[in-house]
């Protein structure tokens, strides 16, 4: 009911198109829908811009991250090898001697 009361209200503010008041109105008012929507355009096309940049980021974010994966793999490894390597070499030193002497003596 409220919505067709203001409808014709607008209507009968427009019914004479020929008067100059009217026409200077109806243009003003289309000129700010029109800047209304070039702005909110402008605003679509920025927001899709920064979705392909962040897009684009999130790729890039993914393929380092699989690379940090991997050389951090890497270092466990030799964080290991450095931890056990000279023992371990030691012990097999130390069996591999007792077992010349075993046999060969």
């Amino acid at each position: 009911m409220f919505l067709e009361t203001t409808i014709q209200k607008i209507k009968k503010e427009y019914q004479d198109t020929r008067t100059k008041k009217n026409l200077e109105r109806l243009n003003d008012q289309l000129q700010d829908v029109t800047r209304i929507m070039t702005t909110n355009i402008q605003d679509v096309i920025g927001r899709g811009e920064k979705i392909d940049k962040l897009s684009e980021m999130s790729g890039h974010l993914s393929v380092e991250s699989k690379k940090y994966l991997r050389d951090t793999k890497k270092l466990n490894l030799q964080i290991l090898y450095q931890k056990y390597g000279p023992p371990v070499v030691v012990i097999l030193v130390v069996v591999f001697v007792i077992y010349i002497r075993l046999w060969w003596f």
